[in-house]
């Protein structure tokens, strides 16, 4: 037997401290529960389905008590019979067989005479009942909503309802017993009543002519409710907000396509919107149901006014719930009555601004629904504002809205493409490659405009080169129109004239294609962009064929292929049809038909505000090219190991500049996290065109030996993502910061793979580096080595011996703020052994100096033939920012 009462097993269950501890507990309880069954003990039969129940609500089984609580609800004890009722309710299932068993049972108690008992069996009836039990009980259910009193009544009112769910041919006959329960004045007779009828007109709506009869008398009740003030059913000053709600939810249905019912209810409604107090959630509950209703009937135009004017008020609510209700209100509003949605334009835009992505959504939805041709700009503009702030999940959402929009009510053509630049310079990752085509299919119909296109893209792709979207735009408008870069049609802001050099074009194509993780369709873009500046810049036919055959040896199948395929375009066979080839691409009408019949548009009607600074002058215009490319040949060695993206005149010229060459920005890229190879000879692969053999490019049936790892090493002094792969094919020997490394030489046939950052290829040319700045060395030198607004790092070196460097770094903290988790690293060729010993420590105190030390030896086996260059990358948190910084350090002397 079990003596356990239920408040003690509830106190039992929450002062368990795990899940297994909270089984443990219930299965004892289970265990002693079913004894007590087995043992026949009835005195302790209603406590144990108590408990069960409980158990049952915490997700356990319990099926075991099944018949237990058939034999309660046979009890004539009342508080048994309602546990037994309350049992039946909770661990049986509708498709239960012992369910059946119940019908004989709830038959007898719902012919007993006695209310409290009636209650439960038709309680019970509304909730558990199958069909077949359904089916056997509806006539005594009949007798009892004409024959019981009040309490009664609204009882059999649920139970009716669910009777007629599960046995919808008997709607009519219940539908018939309705009209005297509307009439009671007990407001929960009334409101289990219509709930009925909301039920019935679900079922079959032609039931309604059954209760038109009682619409005066519900517009009356309705009336009353609100017009007049009874505490006993007040609700935060709202008078039963609950039977309100039902009367107007049974009006939208009887309403609903019918005119004239719909006349007779618009007095009441607008009774209902203006004096309802809309303070309070009650309150608001009862407007919104008024609203729906408004909007689903066949309302007036001053009915449905007054509808949106509300759903206006809730959108200017700082409650989310009622911002939501509303956008979902109005967008059903807009198809029928957009002009009066428009006007809360302003109200919808700000609801872009909430941090609740769903009312985001909906409110983008709605926008899309009212923009036109008068309001496109106006509404654009907002969205492009917002796009600058918007968080990244919601980005793809945006730009598709936006790029829909200006595609289907753009004022002009000029205007349309201003604000796809914008959009794809703001977050052109997120723009779909079908939004891009069209823009790229306009700019191609559109002849007036080629000029300020290829300028306006050349230097958005300039300084934006991260949006995928945004470069092959730029990309395919520079190969097709690229030769009015140079050939002084392009004007600036000013109108007058700018002309570019074709190096500083080819160079953006360049700096494109030694992009980091550059997709293989950028690659295309950039190869087809190539090929068809080729006929037009007579002076970089060489650069141009040198770019093209960079990518030779892509990892990309078809960016190899397509380079391949037009260096043999390039070939002198070739010259007579080559620009017929590579000549404009053709308008294609079937996509441009939907803008044909748009105007130019003139600049100081549509331009946008420039995605380029503004120059003042024509002079300064041309400083600004002159800077950037000035920044791109800076910046053209800042992958100094990646040989293969440099032309061997910059690699001289950047080592005789004696300074150190950085990334100025934080890049997302591990620089490390690479293939590393060593120990044995390498036999790069060779192309051979001529063959035609373009699947053999990568030369895959090459071996060789090498092996490698990489390693981090933090101030710990341990090596932390430690992993040994084989190396690349044609890759030299990497030894990485921290204790010497020796890896055991493998065997391994490669690819070469990752072409898009080739960090180690041709590594061996790195002997033919010299620093002219330093050919006079000194045995002790320091070297300022990296610097920037944050942190300065400065080697103190000298001489062990002929061949061996000692190094001591010194860390210094440019800012009023303190450095943390500094990370320190260090890549050298292979003919360098490098030893690295750990950071004095990873936190720089604020303007510290000589805040962290390190200290570093390395061995040069060729010495005086090879000098020392070295790859550094540095990460840290600065002000909860996390900063990745990399440098070249190329300034040693030659006998170092």
């Amino acid at each position: 037997m079990s003596s356990t009462k239920l408040r003690e097993l509830i106190k039992g269950v929450r002062g368990c401290k795990t899940a297994a501890e909270e089984r443990a507990l219930v299965q004892k309880e289970k265990a002693a529960i079913r004894n007590s069954f087995q043992d026949e003990d009835s005195e302790a039969r209603a406590r144990n389905i108590a408990k069960l129940v409980f158990i049952y609500l915490l997700g356990h089984d319990t099926d075991f008590g099944q018949l237990e609580c058939l034999k309660l609800i046979t009890s004539s004890n009342y508080t048994e019979k309602k546990i037994g009722y309350l049992g039946l309710t909770q661990l049986f299932s509708e498709k239960s067989e012992i369910l059946m068993m119940a019908t004989n049972r709830m038959r007898m108690d719902l012919q007993s005479g006695q209310n409290y008992v009636i209650a439960l069996a038709l309680q019970a009836l509304g909730e558990i009942t199958s069909a077949d039990m359904c089916r056997e009980l509806a006539p005594e259910v009949l007798k009892l909503m004409v024959s019981g009193n009040t309490y009664i009544k609204k009882k059999t009112a649920l139970a009716a309802s669910r009777i007629i769910k599960k046995i919808p041919e008997l709607t009519e006959e219940f539908s018939e017993k309705v009209g005297p329960l509307l009439e009671e004045r007990h407001h929960g007779v009334m409101l289990a009543t219509l709930g009925l009828v909301e039920d019935v007109l679900n079922i079959n709506v032609a039931h309604k002519k059954i209760f038109k009869k009682n619409l005066t008398l519900l517009i009356k009740v309705l009336k009353s409710l609100v017009s007049n003030y009874t505490a006993e059913y007040d609700i935060s000053g709202v008078v039963d907000p609950f039977l309100q709600v039902q009367i107007l939810r049974v009006f939208r249905q009887m309403a609903k396509g019918d005119e004239a019912i719909s006349d007779e209810i618009s007095e009441v409604l607008a009774l209902v919107a203006t004096n309802t107090p809309s303070n309070k959630n009650t309150g608001n509950a009862v407007l919104f149901e008024c609203v729906t209703t408004i909007l689903t009937i066949e309302s007036s135009n001053t009915l449905r006014t007054l509808a949106v004017n509300i759903l206006a008020k809730f959108l200017a609510s700082k409650e989310s719930n009622s911002k939501y209700v509303s956008l979902v209100s109005l967008q059903r509003v807009v198809r029928i009555d957009q002009a009066t949605v428009q006007k809360h334009k302003n109200t919808i835009l700000d609801c872009l601004r909430e941090n609740d992505i769903s009312i985001k959504r909906h409110a983008l939805l709605l926008l899309c629904e009212i923009v036109n041709e008068s309001n496109v700009k106006s509404i654009v503009k907002e969205m492009l504002n917002y796009l600058l702030i918007s968080e990244t999940d919601f980005l793809q959402e945006l730009t598709l809205k936006i790029c829909t929009c200006v595609e289907k009510f753009s004022p002009s053509r000029r205007w349309h493409i201003d604000v796809i630049i914008r959009v794809l310079t703001i977050a052109g990752k997120y723009v779909k490659d079908e939004s891009v085509n069209n823009l790229i299919h306009l700019i191609a119909a559109t002849p007036e405009l080629h000029t300020y296109c290829v300028l306006k893209l050349y230097y958005s792709a300039l300084e934006n080169m991260n949006q995928d979207g945004l470069v092959k735009v730029a990309l395919w408008c520079i190969g097709e129109h690229g030769i009015d870069l140079v050939n002084g049609k392009a004007k600036g802001p000013d109108g007058a004239s700018m002309v570019l050099k074709e190096h500083e074009v080819l160079a953006l194509v360049e700096k494109i294609l030694n992009l980091v993780n550059v997709s293989e369709s950028i690659k295309e873009f950039a190869l087809n962009c190539l090929i068809k500046l080729y006929p037009v810049f007579n002076s970089s036919k060489d650069k141009i064929k040198a770019l093209i055959d960079s990518q030779t040896t892509s990892a990309y199948l078809e960016v190899q292929q397509r380079a391949c395929e037009y260096l043999q375009l390039l070939e002198s066979e070739w010259d007579k049809v080559r620009a017929a080839i590579v000549e404009k691409m053709p308008i294609c009408s079937a996509v441009t038909k939907d803008f044909a019949n748009k105007p130019i548009g003139e600049k100081d009607v549509d331009d946008l505000t420039p995605l380029v600074k503004d120059s003042k002058s024509s002079s300064q215009s041309a400083n600004l090219i002159s800077s950037s490319v000035d920044v791109r040949k800076e910046n053209a060695v800042q992958d100094l190991l990646d040989l293969d993206s440099l032309e061997p005149d910059q690699i001289e010229d950047t080592s005789k500049s004696g300074t150190a060459t950085t990334t100025g920005s934080t890049t997302s890229s591990n620089l490390f996290e690479l293939d590393f190879g060593g120990g044995g000879s390498v036999s790069k692969p060779t192309t051979n065109l001529s063959s035609g053999n373009i699947l053999d490019l990568y030369g895959g049936g090459n071996q060789m030996q090498g092996g490698g790892m990489g390693v981090n090493f933090n101030a710990g002094g341990q090596f932390s993502n430690m992993q040994a792969f084989p190396t690349s094919g044609g890759l030299g020997m990497m030894d990485f910061g921290g204790a010497q490394i020796n890896p055991t030489p493998v065997t391994t046939t490669t690819t070469k793979a990752n072409s898009g950052f080739d960090l180690l290829d041709n590594l061996d040319d790195f002997g033919s580096m010299q620093s002219a700045s330093n050919q006079n060395s000194n045995k002790n030198l320091t070297l300022t080595v990296f610097q920037d607004g944050n942190i300065t790092v400065v080697f103190t070196c000298s001489k062990d011996s002929e061949d061996t460097t000692n190094i001591n770094t010194v860390f210094d903290n440019n800012t009023g703020s303190q450095i943390t988790d500094l990370v320190f690293q260090v890549a050298v060729q292979k003919h360098l052994k490098l030893t690295l010993n750990p950071l004095s420590g990873t936190k720089i105190p604020a303007g510290a100096k000589a805040g962290v030390t390190q200290s570093m030896k390395i061995q040069n086996t060729k010495q005086g033939e090879k000098s020392i260059v070295l790859k550094l990358k540095m990460n840290y948190k600065l002000d909860s920012q996390t900063i990745s910084r990399e440098a070249t350090v190329n300034q040693f002397p030659q006998d170092y």
